[in-house]
């Protein structure tokens, strides 16, 4: 399974955001799982996912791991992407200057395969 990796930096703000797209036509993306890291540990940081300015996974806290923090969003049902769709991973209350790192496992598809039609 194939793993996607996009990085942006924490404005002062407290906020960052990742735009995750494949841009290619004829393919479907199902997207298994999100995984959202920072490298420094704030109060009250969240992340959301966002598809096409929907929201499709809820804010959560991030929590502290080894190095940092991170939040996970995965499992069924799983969110699917075509070459138009665009998602946007969100981080709210970041340490103003640190990295946040997005990393999704999906698997690829042709939109022609049965299991693909009507997602």
């Amino acid at each position: 399974m194939p793993d996607w990796l996009g990085q942006a930096n924490i404005a002062a703000t407290g906020t960052a955001t990742v735009t995750l797209r494949h841009n290619t036509s004829g393919i479907v993306w199902e997207i298994q799982q999100i995984t959202t890291q920072t490298n420094t540990v704030a109060p009250a940081t969240t992340t959301f996912i966002k598809k096409n300015g929907i929201v499709v996974a809820p804010s959560a806290s991030l929590t502290p791991v080894d190095v940092g923090q991170a939040a996970t969003a995965g499992g069924l049902p799983y969110l699917y992407i075509n070459g138009a769709d665009v998602i946007t991973i969100q981080v709210q209350g970041g340490a103003s200057g640190d990295t946040m790192t997005v990393r999704a496992q999906y698997r690829e598809f042709h939109d022609t395969d049965p299991d693909m039609i009507g997602r």
